[in-house]
């Protein structure tokens, strides 16, 4: 180790401070990287999510800038208003396809890719689902918080369905979290633009998953195991 150590009396081990190159700082960096994150999976796994959110946002906003999507037709309210509420839209057009992004980030656990491009598309139904019975409860108080007490329910239970229990589960929650909350905003007349930003953000989340970062689980379990007989002879060293 790098790190002397000094037996005190009281049997504990006192560190002393640090005495060393750059390049010896920099390789202790890159050990206790590695030494919490076994094979960089977290790491792998963060970018995807970031890249997958980055390249959904800026899709999602090339998308509505040449639709249309979700914008009041010119003339329907005052300029103020209309401005107004066509920015809300922009935003709300945007997060759709970031948290679809996100999301598949992480909830996406499949080995093949196959199986996690059946996943990432599945979340976006899911959570469509769930954001239409949002919105079509919404109205109705009561009813409404006990349908999320249902759709909180529904992901904890479907977890025992591995592997894409866990997204479908969470896209429900989220599209039905979204349609209570935004139902006074949105019309059923938009689940098509609705749809189409869902599905920005599950191909974006695609395309940094097998064009930037695929992550290939054999490759990953590898990459433990080389990381784990690092350590073991770093310990005996």
């Amino acid at each position: 180790m790098r790190w002397p150590l000094k037996e005190a009396d009281d049997d504990f081990l006192i560190h002393y401070p640090w005495v060393g190159t750059p390049r010896a700082w920099l390789r202790d960096a890159v050990d206790r990287l590695v030494g919490a994150d076994p094979g960089l999976n977290q790491l792998r796994t963060a970018l995807v999510g970031t890249f997958g959110v980055a390249v959904a946002l800026g899709s999602a906003y090339l998308f509505v800038k040449q639709t249309g999507a979700m914008q009041l037709p010119a003339g329907s309210a005052p300029a103020p208003a209309l401005g107004a509420a066509d920015h809300a839209m922009f935003v709300v057009s945007m997060l759709f396809a970031g948290m679809v992004a996100m999301f598949s980030g992480f909830a996406v656990q499949d080995r093949t890719g196959r199986g996690q491009v059946l996943s990432t598309l599945l979340l976006p139904v899911t959570m469509l689902t769930g954001l239409v019975l949002g919105m079509l409860i919404g109205p109705y108080h009561v009813l409404s918080l006990a349908f999320l007490v249902v759709v909180m329910a529904v992901p904890v239970y479907v977890r025992r369905f591995p592997t894409r229990g866990f997204g479908a589960g969470l896209g429900l929650f989220l599209g039905a979290f979204l349609g209570y909350f935004l139902h006074a905003k949105l019309a059923l007349g938009n689940i098509g633009w609705i749809a189409a930003e869902f599905g920005i953000g599950a191909l974006g989340s695609m395309l940094a998953r097998f064009a930037i970062a695929r992550m290939n689980r054999e490759r990953a379990l590898a990459r433990i195991s080389r990381s784990q007989r690092s350590g073991r002879g770093g310990c005996s060293s």
